[in-house]
């Protein structure tokens, strides 16, 4: 083939087949319009909801919705309190943006969340009374907002938690916005459960693997309360979609890259981490699979790739721009030093200490509140290890000549590149003066679907059905009885 778009015929056995692809005819045609090739891409990369059926893959993605709600009711039900993990400021700034205002750094919080704070309480932290109107400077870190983030996770969380305040008994805009989390974590999921079966995965390996994210403590916390965390299953998952899109199906459009890189990167800088390493993997399928007929080239492959790599740095170069345009002269985080220190030889040599805390932190992380308890531990101890072998066993058992090689390698590459990225950030932000001498595990949520899809392709290859639905009812259980027990 040449470096033009192509088109191509599905040919299945039966309609209730669950084997995604069987045949495959190709035609070289023209480059398609940017219309086309979304309707083409739909067409192409969603192939197996025909062998789904519009009734059951409704209904999959139904149960991750009510899954992710009622767990996520009862967990924020049970502990009212904010998260340290900064969400009061979070709060402050979904309220402002979905009242037309982007809060710029050094801004203090408004009255109207500082209260919300004061009512709900925070567990490590003295803060003033309910109702008594204090001023921000009563509260930690002078009641400012600090948060450096673009805002297209709190436009839309704060739009869609007045969307629940104005339709349902909700009357507290804290709630209302987790429950916004919990929907962000649902569409992680199903966008998940579509990865995977356009990976080939079967429907009843699939189906039950979406529900992991929920069951782990770090994904679901940061869910059940207001982060822009919350994303970062929707950014693995549409990474390893777009892995499928290209490696599998062979679909080398730029429009939905840039599209998904856009939006994704626009929620969190570090959901870059996954599409980047999805966009070297792409390159370096194309290298070692050099001169065979089944495989595209360079031509077709590095316009994906680069797009991708291209649409990150716009998005990240515009709005530090934006920031620094807005930054109040003088002005230093009161967070600053918290988790950094400052660097005092090269920074090459801070940033060594922690090459390789991306994989670390995927094992194991700490969570806030009531959800580490004895029914969750074992559970999260014994799937994490699990998820991060199975990354090294797809190495193994897959050859560089199969496609779902790429997807561990994806995974590899994203978990060396985190560290770096988040060193390069925070070294940006500080004017080169601060590093971070331990990477949080709170950074590799964006790669966790990935692990979870190299699972599954390994479960996939051993047709291994029955133990899958058992260790998710499993973890199922364990997550509810540590949330509603806790």
């Amino acid at each position: 083939m040449d470096g033009r778009s192509a088109s191509f015929m599905w040919m299945h056995s039966s309609p209730s087949s669950d084997t995604s692809v069987h045949a495959v005819e190709w035609r070289p045609v023209s480059r398609l319009s940017a219309r086309e090739e979304l309707v083409s891409t739909a067409h192409e990369s969603w192939a197996w909801l025909r062998a789904d059926g519009a009734l059951r893959t409704t209904l999959t993605c139904a149960a991750y919705v009510l899954i992710s709600l009622l767990i996520g009711l009862v967990q924020i039900l049970r502990e009212p309190q904010l998260s340290p993990y900064d969400e009061a400021v979070h709060l402050d700034y979904a309220w402002k943006a979905s009242s037309g205002e982007l809060p710029f750094p050094g801004s203090p919080i408004s009255p109207t969340m500082l209260d919300a704070w004061s009512c709900h309480g925070q567990a490590n932290a003295t803060l003033p009374d309910c109702g008594s109107g204090a001023p921000s400077s009563e509260y930690p870190a002078r009641g400012e907002n600090y948060l450096m983030h673009p805002p297209t996770f709190y436009l839309i969380s704060g739009y869609l938690a007045r969307f629940i305040l104005a339709v349902s008994p909700v009357d507290d805009f804290v709630t209302a916005a987790r429950f916004t989390g919990l929907l962000w974590l649902a569409a992680g999921m199903i966008v998940l459960y579509a990865a995977l079966r356009a990976w080939g995965v079967r429907w009843t390996i699939a189906a039950p693997i979406a529900i992991v994210p929920v069951t782990l403590h770090m994904t679901f916390q940061v869910s059940a309360s207001l982060n822009n965390d919350a994303t970062a299953t929707l950014a693995g998952a549409a990474a390893a979609f777009l892995a499928a899109r290209v490696l599998r199906n062979h679909r080398f459009g730029v429009v939905l890259p840039v599209l998904l890189t856009t939006f994704l990167v626009s929620t969190k800088i570090l959901n870059a981490i996954p599409l980047l390493g999805v966009a070297v993997a792409i390159i370096l399928a194309s290298l070692l699979n050099r001169g065979s007929n089944r495989w595209p080239g360079l031509r077709q492959t590095l316009p994906v790739s680069l797009a991708i790599l291209a649409t990150t740095v716009a998005v990240h170069a515009s709005w530090s721009m934006y920031r620094s345009a807005t930054k109040v002269d003088g002005w230093v985080s009161p967070v600053s030093g918290e988790s950094t220190l400052e660097i005092r030889g090269t920074p090459v040599g801070e940033w060594l200490e922690t090459a390789f805390d991306g994989i670390r932190g995927l094992t194991y992380g700490h969570a806030p509140g009531n959800i580490l308890v004895s029914a969750n531990i074992p559970w999260v101890e014994l799937l994490s290890p699990l998820l991060l072998a199975s990354v090294f066993i797809c190495l193994v058992i897959f050859t560089t000549s199969d496609e779902r090689w790429f997807v561990p390698a994806a995974t590899v590459i994203g978990m060396l590149g985190l560290p770096l990225a988040v060193q390069l950030q925070v070294y940006l932000i500080t004017d080169g003066t601060y590093y971070f001498p331990s990477i949080t595990s709170r950074y590799s949520l964006s790669l966790v679907a990935l692990l979870i899809v190299c699972g599954s392709l390994v479960l996939e290859e051993r047709q291994w059905v029955r133990p899958v639905w058992v260790m998710t009812t499993i973890g199922l259980v364990a997550t509810t009885m540590a949330v509603s027990l806790g």
